[in-house]
Protein backbone atom coordinates (compact mmCIF):
# COMPACT_ATOMS: atom_id res chain seq x y z
CA UNK A 1 0.00 0.00 0.00
CA UNK A 2 2.58 2.27 0.85
CA UNK A 3 4.68 1.26 -2.49
CA UNK A 4 1.61 2.44 -4.52
CA UNK A 5 0.86 5.80 -2.20
CA UNK A 6 4.49 6.36 -3.05
CA UNK A 7 4.27 5.96 -6.79
CA UNK A 8 1.03 8.20 -6.70
CA UNK A 9 3.08 10.77 -4.92
CA UNK A 10 5.73 10.83 -7.79
CA UNK A 11 3.66 10.92 -10.44
CA UNK A 12 1.61 13.92 -8.69
CA UNK A 13 5.58 15.42 -8.35
CA UNK A 14 6.36 14.91 -11.90
CA UNK A 15 3.38 16.29 -13.42
CA UNK A 16 3.13 19.62 -11.40
CA UNK A 17 7.11 19.88 -12.36
CA UNK A 18 6.11 19.82 -15.93
CA UNK A 19 3.14 21.92 -15.27
CA UNK A 20 5.42 24.77 -13.63
CA UNK A 21 7.91 24.30 -16.74
CA UNK A 22 4.79 24.80 -19.52
CA UNK A 23 3.66 28.02 -18.06
CA UNK A 24 7.06 28.72 -17.68
CA UNK A 25 7.27 28.79 -21.21
CA UNK A 26 3.59 30.26 -21.99
CA UNK A 27 5.00 33.31 -20.33
CA UNK A 28 6.87 33.58 -23.24
CA UNK A 29 5.07 36.12 -25.26
CA UNK A 30 4.90 35.57 -28.99
CA UNK A 31 6.15 38.42 -31.91
CA UNK A 32 5.84 40.07 -35.01
CA UNK A 33 9.62 40.48 -36.15
CA UNK A 34 8.91 43.23 -39.45
CA UNK A 35 12.35 43.92 -42.08
CA UNK A 36 12.64 46.16 -45.40
CA UNK A 37 14.77 46.47 -47.82
CA UNK A 38 15.60 49.28 -47.30
CA UNK A 39 15.15 49.73 -43.66
CA UNK A 40 13.82 52.67 -41.89
CA UNK A 41 9.79 52.60 -43.00
CA UNK A 42 7.70 53.38 -40.87
CA UNK A 43 4.62 50.60 -38.93
CA UNK A 44 1.43 51.45 -38.48
CA UNK A 45 -1.00 49.81 -36.67
CA UNK A 46 -4.70 51.25 -36.06
CA UNK A 47 -3.46 54.82 -36.81
CA UNK A 48 -0.75 54.06 -34.42
CA UNK A 49 3.13 54.31 -35.54
CA UNK A 50 5.04 51.37 -34.12
CA UNK A 51 8.54 52.68 -34.92
CA UNK A 52 10.53 51.64 -37.63
CA UNK A 53 12.49 48.76 -39.46
CA UNK A 54 13.79 46.67 -38.22
CA UNK A 55 11.05 45.80 -36.02
CA UNK A 56 10.33 43.48 -33.26
CA UNK A 57 6.63 43.79 -32.26
CA UNK A 58 4.63 42.54 -29.31
CA UNK A 59 1.11 42.13 -30.03
CA UNK A 60 -0.99 43.14 -26.81
CA UNK A 61 -3.68 40.65 -25.38
CA UNK A 62 -6.37 42.51 -26.31
CA UNK A 63 -5.37 43.09 -30.17
CA UNK A 64 -7.81 40.55 -32.75
CA UNK A 65 -7.45 39.19 -35.67
CA UNK A 66 -7.99 40.18 -38.77
CA UNK A 67 -5.91 43.48 -38.79
CA UNK A 68 -3.40 45.16 -41.28
CA UNK A 69 -0.07 46.49 -41.20
CA UNK A 70 0.56 49.17 -43.08
CA UNK A 71 4.35 50.14 -44.27
CA UNK A 72 5.49 53.59 -45.30
CA UNK A 73 8.34 55.19 -46.48
CA UNK A 74 8.82 58.36 -48.40
CA UNK A 75 9.52 58.17 -51.91
CA UNK A 76 8.28 54.04 -51.99
CA UNK A 77 5.02 53.10 -52.50
CA UNK A 78 2.71 52.12 -49.75
CA UNK A 79 2.73 48.08 -48.64
CA UNK A 80 0.06 46.37 -46.46
CA UNK A 81 0.18 42.88 -44.74
CA UNK A 82 -3.21 41.82 -43.93
CA UNK A 83 -2.72 39.31 -40.65
CA UNK A 84 -4.78 36.71 -39.66
CA UNK A 85 -2.86 35.12 -36.84
CA UNK A 86 -1.16 35.66 -33.71
CA UNK A 87 2.07 34.49 -32.95
CA UNK A 88 1.89 31.70 -30.38
CA UNK A 89 3.58 31.91 -26.81
CA UNK A 90 7.77 31.77 -27.86
CA UNK A 91 6.87 32.08 -31.19
CA UNK A 92 8.23 34.13 -33.53
CA UNK A 93 6.36 35.64 -37.06
CA UNK A 94 8.56 36.90 -39.70
CA UNK A 95 7.53 39.34 -42.05
CA UNK A 96 9.81 40.73 -44.92
CA UNK A 97 9.32 43.58 -47.29
CA UNK A 98 10.93 44.64 -50.70
CA UNK A 99 10.02 48.11 -50.95
CA UNK A 100 9.01 49.41 -54.33
CA UNK A 101 10.08 53.15 -55.47
CA UNK A 102 7.40 55.35 -56.11
CA UNK A 103 7.87 57.70 -58.72
CA UNK A 104 8.26 61.06 -56.20
CA UNK A 105 10.34 63.04 -59.20
CA UNK A 106 9.66 66.26 -61.09
CA UNK A 107 11.93 68.09 -63.92
CA UNK A 108 14.07 71.06 -63.99
CA UNK A 109 15.69 72.57 -67.00
CA UNK A 110 17.53 75.76 -66.82
CA UNK A 111 18.06 77.98 -69.66
CA UNK A 112 20.30 80.99 -69.20
CA UNK A 113 22.39 83.90 -71.44
CA UNK A 114 25.36 84.59 -71.62
CA UNK A 115 25.82 81.17 -73.24
CA UNK A 116 28.57 79.38 -71.98
CA UNK A 117 26.55 79.65 -68.41
CA UNK A 118 26.83 76.54 -65.85
CA UNK A 119 24.67 75.27 -63.67
CA UNK A 120 24.43 73.14 -60.41
CA UNK A 121 21.78 71.23 -58.65
CA UNK A 122 22.00 71.27 -54.91
CA UNK A 123 25.48 71.49 -54.82
CA UNK A 124 26.03 68.95 -57.57
CA UNK A 125 29.05 69.25 -60.29
CA UNK A 126 28.35 72.14 -62.65
CA UNK A 127 27.15 71.77 -66.04
CA UNK A 128 26.92 73.97 -68.95
CA UNK A 129 22.93 75.34 -69.89
CA UNK A 130 20.90 74.69 -71.41
CA UNK A 131 19.97 71.92 -69.55
CA UNK A 132 17.32 69.52 -68.03
CA UNK A 133 17.04 67.49 -64.75
CA UNK A 134 15.18 64.17 -64.72
CA UNK A 135 13.76 62.71 -62.23
CA UNK A 136 14.47 65.52 -59.53
CA UNK A 137 13.41 64.35 -56.12
CA UNK A 138 9.96 66.16 -54.38
CA UNK A 139 10.81 68.88 -52.08
CA UNK A 140 13.28 71.86 -51.75
CA UNK A 141 16.26 72.32 -54.25
CA UNK A 142 19.03 75.03 -54.51
CA UNK A 143 20.09 76.12 -57.92
CA UNK A 144 23.12 78.33 -58.73
CA UNK A 145 23.76 79.86 -62.43
CA UNK A 146 27.24 81.03 -62.94
CA UNK A 147 29.86 82.09 -65.35
CA UNK A 148 33.54 83.83 -65.09
CA UNK A 149 33.35 87.07 -65.05
CA UNK A 150 29.33 87.77 -64.23
CA UNK A 151 27.44 87.80 -61.36
CA UNK A 152 26.15 84.30 -59.70
CA UNK A 153 22.40 83.65 -59.91
CA UNK A 154 21.06 81.39 -56.70
CA UNK A 155 17.85 80.10 -55.89
CA UNK A 156 17.26 78.17 -52.58
CA UNK A 157 13.78 77.76 -52.58
CA UNK A 158 13.02 75.77 -56.11
CA UNK A 159 10.30 73.74 -54.79
CA UNK A 160 9.45 70.51 -57.08
CA UNK A 161 6.33 68.78 -57.29
CA UNK A 162 5.78 65.18 -58.55
CA UNK A 163 5.24 64.75 -62.12
CA UNK A 164 5.86 68.65 -62.76
CA UNK A 165 8.50 70.42 -65.39
CA UNK A 166 9.48 73.50 -64.52
CA UNK A 167 11.43 75.77 -67.26
CA UNK A 168 14.02 78.09 -65.41
CA UNK A 169 15.01 81.33 -67.48
CA UNK A 170 18.53 83.42 -65.81
CA UNK A 171 20.02 86.04 -67.21
CA UNK A 172 23.23 87.18 -65.45
CA UNK A 173 24.74 90.66 -65.34
CA UNK A 174 28.29 91.26 -65.79
CA UNK A 175 30.46 92.10 -63.29
CA UNK A 176 31.26 95.30 -65.20
CA UNK A 177 27.51 96.69 -64.45
CA UNK A 178 26.71 98.29 -61.66
CA UNK A 179 23.28 96.65 -61.97
CA UNK A 180 21.92 93.75 -59.66
CA UNK A 181 18.23 93.25 -60.78
CA UNK A 182 16.97 91.47 -63.84
CA UNK A 183 13.22 92.13 -64.53
CA UNK A 184 11.28 89.99 -67.18
CA UNK A 185 7.30 90.46 -67.56
CA UNK A 186 4.54 88.88 -69.92
CA UNK A 187 3.12 90.84 -71.53
CA UNK A 188 5.79 93.51 -72.05
CA UNK A 189 6.04 97.38 -71.79
CA UNK A 190 4.90 97.00 -68.20
CA UNK A 191 6.31 99.67 -66.06
CA UNK A 192 8.87 99.05 -63.41
CA UNK A 193 9.14 100.86 -59.99
CA UNK A 194 11.41 100.36 -57.11
CA UNK A 195 10.64 101.43 -53.48
CA UNK A 196 8.54 103.82 -55.04
CA UNK A 197 10.73 105.20 -58.35
CA UNK A 198 10.18 104.48 -61.18
CA UNK A 199 13.09 102.55 -62.97
CA UNK A 200 12.15 101.71 -66.77
CA UNK A 201 9.87 99.17 -68.83
CA UNK A 202 10.13 96.13 -69.67
CA UNK A 203 10.76 95.11 -73.59
CA UNK A 204 9.78 91.96 -75.22
CA UNK A 205 12.24 89.67 -74.80
CA UNK A 206 14.85 92.07 -73.81
CA UNK A 207 14.79 91.98 -69.48
CA UNK A 208 15.19 95.17 -68.13
CA UNK A 209 18.25 95.53 -65.88
CA UNK A 210 18.26 97.75 -62.70
CA UNK A 211 20.32 99.48 -60.47
CA UNK A 212 22.46 100.15 -58.27
CA UNK A 213 20.80 99.05 -55.20
CA UNK A 214 21.59 98.80 -51.98
CA UNK A 215 21.95 95.57 -50.59
CA UNK A 216 18.85 94.13 -48.67
CA UNK A 217 14.80 94.26 -49.29
CA UNK A 218 13.41 96.11 -51.95
CA UNK A 219 10.03 96.44 -53.17
CA UNK A 220 9.26 96.34 -56.53
CA UNK A 221 6.01 96.99 -58.28
CA UNK A 222 5.39 96.38 -61.63
CA UNK A 223 1.99 98.54 -63.62
CA UNK A 224 0.42 98.06 -67.21
CA UNK A 225 -2.68 99.40 -68.68
CA UNK A 226 -5.29 97.09 -68.42
CA UNK A 227 -3.76 94.62 -66.38
CA UNK A 228 -3.50 94.27 -62.33
CA UNK A 229 -0.47 95.72 -60.58
CA UNK A 230 1.77 93.41 -59.26
CA UNK A 231 4.17 94.37 -55.88
CA UNK A 232 6.69 91.80 -54.75
CA UNK A 233 9.49 92.48 -52.36
CA UNK A 234 12.84 91.29 -53.41
CA UNK A 235 16.19 90.75 -51.55
CA UNK A 236 19.51 92.27 -54.04
CA UNK A 237 23.14 92.12 -53.35
CA UNK A 238 26.31 93.60 -54.90
CA UNK A 239 27.56 90.43 -56.20
CA UNK A 240 24.17 88.75 -57.29
CA UNK A 241 22.10 88.73 -60.12
CA UNK A 242 18.44 88.92 -58.97
CA UNK A 243 15.70 87.38 -61.26
CA UNK A 244 12.22 88.21 -61.45
CA UNK A 245 9.99 86.74 -64.22
CA UNK A 246 6.54 88.10 -63.91
CA UNK A 247 3.19 87.36 -65.67
CA UNK A 248 0.76 90.15 -65.69
CA UNK A 249 -3.14 89.35 -65.55
CA UNK A 250 -6.03 91.45 -67.05
CA UNK A 251 -7.82 93.65 -64.99
CA UNK A 252 -11.16 91.75 -65.80
CA UNK A 253 -9.67 88.47 -65.51
CA UNK A 254 -11.56 85.88 -63.42
CA UNK A 255 -10.15 85.77 -59.86
CA UNK A 256 -7.80 83.10 -59.20
CA UNK A 257 -8.36 81.08 -56.11
CA UNK A 258 -5.12 80.06 -53.48
CA UNK A 259 -4.60 76.62 -52.90
CA UNK A 260 -3.33 74.93 -49.97
CA UNK A 261 -0.82 71.50 -49.56
CA UNK A 262 -0.37 70.39 -45.97
CA UNK A 263 1.52 67.43 -45.37
CA UNK A 264 2.65 65.73 -42.00
CA UNK A 265 5.03 63.21 -40.62
CA UNK A 266 3.21 61.20 -38.93
CA UNK A 267 0.15 61.54 -41.23
CA UNK A 268 -3.71 61.49 -40.37
CA UNK A 269 -3.60 65.07 -38.71
CA UNK A 270 -6.79 67.62 -38.45
CA UNK A 271 -6.40 70.80 -40.47
CA UNK A 272 -8.35 73.62 -39.61
CA UNK A 273 -8.42 76.57 -41.57
CA UNK A 274 -9.65 79.70 -38.97
CA UNK A 275 -12.21 77.05 -37.20
CA UNK A 276 -13.27 75.10 -40.27
CA UNK A 277 -12.07 71.95 -40.51
CA UNK A 278 -10.27 71.32 -44.26
CA UNK A 279 -9.56 67.63 -44.11
CA UNK A 280 -6.91 65.17 -42.79
CA UNK A 281 -3.12 64.75 -43.98
CA UNK A 282 -2.93 61.03 -46.11
CA UNK A 283 -0.47 58.55 -45.92
CA UNK A 284 1.27 59.75 -49.29
CA UNK A 285 1.70 63.12 -50.81
CA UNK A 286 -0.57 66.12 -49.33
CA UNK A 287 -4.01 67.30 -48.32
CA UNK A 288 -5.09 69.19 -50.69
CA UNK A 289 -7.69 72.86 -50.29
CA UNK A 290 -8.49 74.11 -53.08
CA UNK A 291 -10.29 77.26 -53.92
CA UNK A 292 -9.14 79.36 -50.80
CA UNK A 293 -10.43 82.79 -51.06
CA UNK A 294 -7.15 85.81 -50.80
CA UNK A 295 -6.90 86.71 -46.89
CA UNK A 296 -5.67 85.56 -43.84
CA UNK A 297 -6.35 82.30 -41.93
CA UNK A 298 -5.14 80.80 -38.81
CA UNK A 299 -3.48 77.12 -39.69
CA UNK A 300 -4.29 74.83 -37.18
CA UNK A 301 -3.03 70.96 -37.13
CA UNK A 302 -3.77 68.06 -34.41
CA UNK A 303 -2.80 64.89 -33.79
CA UNK A 304 -4.08 63.01 -30.70
CA UNK A 305 -1.05 61.99 -28.76
CA UNK A 306 1.03 65.25 -30.38
CA UNK A 307 1.64 68.66 -29.92
CA UNK A 308 -0.51 71.13 -32.21
CA UNK A 309 1.11 73.80 -34.46
CA UNK A 310 -0.68 76.78 -35.05
CA UNK A 311 0.74 79.46 -37.66
CA UNK A 312 -0.82 82.46 -39.63
CA UNK A 313 -0.97 82.43 -43.53
CA UNK A 314 -2.29 84.57 -45.65
CA UNK A 315 -2.57 83.24 -49.54
CA UNK A 316 -2.61 85.83 -52.45
CA UNK A 317 -4.59 85.35 -55.31
CA UNK A 318 -3.19 82.17 -57.16
CA UNK A 319 -1.06 81.43 -54.72
CA UNK A 320 0.13 77.62 -53.99
CA UNK A 321 1.14 77.25 -50.66
CA UNK A 322 3.04 74.26 -49.49
CA UNK A 323 3.28 73.03 -45.83
CA UNK A 324 5.15 70.29 -44.21
CA UNK A 325 5.66 69.22 -40.67
CA UNK A 326 6.60 67.06 -37.95
CA UNK A 327 4.63 66.83 -35.14
CA UNK A 328 6.00 66.66 -31.95
CA UNK A 329 4.63 63.34 -29.23
CA UNK A 330 3.49 64.41 -26.10
CA UNK A 331 5.41 63.53 -23.28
Amino acid sequence: MRIFSMIFLIIIFLTSIGYCEETKRSEIPGMFSISTDPPGAEIILQNFSLGTTPLLYIPSSDLKVPFIFEIIKPGYYLEVRNITELPQSGNTITISISLKPSPQFGRITILAKPDGSLVSLDGDKPVEVPYTYDKVPVGNHSIIVSKSGYKTYKNSQLFVNADKDIVLQVFLISNTENKVLVVMTSPPDAEILVDGIYRGTTLGSIPLKIGPLIDGKHIVKTRLTGYKDIVTEVVTQEFISTNLDLILEPINAIPKSASLKVRTNPYGADVMLSGIWAGQTPILGYLEVKNIPSNRYYLTISLLGYENVSEWIEPKEGENIIIERTLKSIK
